[in-house]
């Protein structure tokens, strides 16, 4: 979790839940995104950035901003809120999940989906793999959501606007410093 090139830095490694929801909700990927953030609140290890701010632009020139702090005191929450003309929706990932507005839903808590969701994913996982069962039905969106933290880790990593196309053509790719290592 402290080193890029094995974590994708905080925006891949954690942020992704809740641009995960964004992407899931619009049901599409971003088309470009602008972003900054640094590393001003933990140096002591590793080099990953401790906060994010992104602005994605999606089709239909819809706006998403996105921001995160990592380290430090005050307000803590992974979480997406996203604003309509007809209602706002709040979908925290450790708690309430609720749509306001002209059909509002009173939704429910996620409390407990750090830990019992990773229990469930791995237990999933691992029943898959062992019964040769390969078909996922997430593997899609997954894919565009983590490629959508990319995006913005690109765009903040620059200071500059980077387009879907331009991230993809690139190929980044980050060496993990792995060579010689014994399992």
């Amino acid at each position: 979790m402290f080193d890029i090139a094995l974590s994708g830095d905080i925006i891949v490694e954690q942020n992704i839940h809740a641009l995960d929801v964004a992407c899931w909700i619009l049901d599409e990927h971003p088309v470009r995104a602008y972003g900054t953030g640094g590393r001003k609140g933990r140096i002591d290890v590793g080099d990953c950035w401790d906060h994010f701010a992104v602005l994605y632009k999606f089709g239909d020139d819809v706006a998403v901003s996105f921001s995160s702090k990592q380290f430090g005191q005050g307000y803590k929450d992974v979480f997406c809120r996203m604003y309509g003309t007809d209602g706002t929706i709040d979908a925290h990932f450790n708690g309430n999940v609720s749509i306001q507005g002209n059909a509002p839903y009173e939704g429910g808590s996620t409390s407990d989906v750090g830990v019992t969701g990773v229990e469930k994913n791995i237990s999933d996982f691992y029943d898959n793999i062992t019964k040769g069962r390969f078909a996922n039905a997430t593997a899609a969106a997954s894919v565009r959501s983590n490629l959508t933290t990319i995006l913005g880790r690109v765009a903040a990593y620059n200071r500059c606007e980077v387009t879907w196309d331009e991230m993809l053509k690139a190929n980044e790719e980050m060496d993990g410093k792995l060579q010689g290592l014994k399992a």
